[in-house]
Parts: C-alpha cells; sequence; structure tokens
C-alpha cells in the first residue's frame, strides 16, 4: 500500500483492552518512529485478549523511547520503566500513557 502524505503526528487509541492489537497490526506506522501514540493501558483487560498486558508493553518497548503515564505525576520516564511499572497500573486499575518515538 502506498502512502499518501506524511505520516501522523499523534495517534490516540482506546479501544478497551485491545491497545496492543492496534499497535501490533500498526508496526510498519511504528517502525518510522515519527509519531507519538496516546494509549489507554488496562492490564486487566489487554490480559483478556490475543496482546496481555506484558507483550504489549515489550512491543511498545520496542518502538518507543520514552513514555508519561498522565495518572502518575505526569513525569517523562524512559521506556525502560514501562515493565517494571505494570505492577503500579494494575494496582491504579488502568492509566492513559503518552508514548514518545
Amino acid at each position: 500500500m502506498e502512502r499518501v502524505g506524511a505520516p501522523p503526528r499523534l495517534v490516540k487509541v482506546d479501544t478497551q483492552g485491545h491497545e496492543g492489537c492496534v499497535l501490533a497490526g500498526a508496526e510498519r506506522v511504528l517502525a518510522e518512529r515519527t509519531t507519538a501514540w496516546f494509549i489507554e493501558f488496562w492490564p486487566a483487560a489487554m490480559n483478556r485478549t490475543e496482546m496481555p498486558a506484558a507483550e504489549a508493553a515489550k512491543l511498545i518497548c520496542k518502538y518507543f523511547s520514552a513514555y508519561v503515564d498522565i495518572r502518575d505525576g505526569q513525569k517523562l520516564r524512559d521506556i525502560s520503566e514501562l515493565l517494571d511499572a505494570i505492577e503500579e497500573i494494575e494496582r491504579r486499575r488502568f492509566t492513559d500513557l503518552l508514548l514518545l518515538p
């Protein structure tokens, strides 16, 4: 499929736990590393899908360099911290993440 125009600068995804599946289906866009993503991260719901939270987090770590947990002080964090943060996010039930290339 030929791309028309510039890649998106921001993608927002809130698919009730299927965010990992959406990311997996968008690897071509992710590989360009030019687009920020704003996603809901709801581990309990994600763990009931084809892409559990831990797997989604690994995919996120592959394509992004930093993130901001919108519901946790909005501090810019290195993407490597996301895997360790999943338990805390589960205790809060869910969060929104701004993922930066």
